[in-house]
């Protein structure tokens, strides 16, 4: 039986506990706010996310409510057992995955899920230099329809999200609520160090736009380049090259009702930023990503090659949603 050393959780024991069967771990890196590990046997694999402590895994200092962790949990059953969702699943299923839940231990804060492997982050996909542009096209259209698709998802029972209804009450959390607000917190001050006249306005504006914002449709609440993941040999979907392309999405701890915009805003400020380091005007490219409409001129050579890459998987993730 392999043990986890400077981990504060013992996960062989516990997985040797649940199963009778001896378990190879290793910690997986990528967790800020869990201490997470792969678990093998010999013909078995296990992604187990956390032990959820109550901060966040890389910055002790920091408290983070383990509810998170439930919420997480009741997202992944509701995949399987809610209509709604489940449909939305099966209907990307050749694109798209998601992990199973195989156990959640809410007394001690553990979470067993199924293993969606090893595989680059979206950006660092997009950003290779054998990533076609096509295929960063298709990776950006199979996340934008599943993005939207699952903002759709209620479309027909809308009351299913609103209080006091199972779902909203399953995966509320009001300290991840405190935690947004001080990302925004953070945000306003960084604003202000960079010079903006008016940045005690926009930070008074965002807050209040984020208390008061309408969560009518369900989000995925976290979705960035470290919860996407791009598995380019997998089956089912091929593409120019002859290989297959399915896109893995993981932490769903911050998922549930939310405002319309919450995913592809998150998202598609990060991709722009992203793109941002290869073209040479910035505020054109947002200009281009939402309108498709307007020339970009960017940087010749392997920058170029690589901004006009990014810039096919950005608009392909950001069109289908709206």
């Amino acid at each position: 039986m392999v043990r986890t050393g400077h981990l504060p959780f013992d996960f062989a024991d516990y997985l040797y506990s649940l199963t009778g069967a001896n378990w190879e771990v290793r910690e997986l890196s990528g967790g800020n706010a869990n201490f997470v590990v792969r678990a093998t046997q010999a013909r078995s694999t296990l992604n187990e996310s956390p032990v959820a402590p109550p901060y966040f895994a890389k910055f002790p200092d920091v408290q983070f409510s383990q509810k998170r962790q439930v919420v997480e949990a009741r997202a992944l059953y509701l995949f399987k057992a809610d209509p709604q969702l489940s449909n939305v699943l099966e209907s990307n299923t050749r694109v798209i995955r998601i992990p199973s839940l195989l156990h959640h231990d809410e007394a001690q804060h553990v979470l067993v899920q199924s293993d969606l492997g090893s595989h680059p982050s979206l950006d660092a996909y997009l950003s290779s230099p054998t990533t076609t542009a096509y295929s960063a096209a298709l990776a950006g259209h199979s996340l934008g329809r599943f993005l939207a698709n699952l903002n759709h998802a209620y479309d027909s029972v809308p009351d299913a999200l609103s209080p006091p209804s199972n779902i909203a009450a399953a995966l509320a959390n009001d300290d991840a609520e405190a935690v947004m607000q001080g990302v925004i917190a953070n945000a306003t001050r960084f604003i202000k160090e960079a010079g903006v006249h008016d940045w005690e306005t926009l930070g008074v504006r965002a807050l209040g736009h984020w208390k008061s914002r309408k969560r009518t449709t369900f989000c995925q609440g976290d979705i960035w380049f470290g919860t996407i993941t791009v598995d380019d040999t997998a089956p089912n979907r091929v593409n120019e090259g002859g290989r297959s392309l399915v896109l893995k999405i993981c932490d769903w701890e911050f998922a549930g009702p939310n405002h319309p915009a919450a995913d592809i805003a998150q998202l598609g400020t990060l991709l722009w930023i992203h793109c941002s380091a290869y073209l040479s005007d910035a505020p054109l490219a947002i200009r281009r990503i939402f309108t498709s409409v307007i020339p970009i001129k960017v940087t010749y050579g392997a920058a170029a090659a690589k901004a006009g890459r990014l810039r096919r998987g950005v608009l392909r993730v950001l069109l289908p949603a709206f």
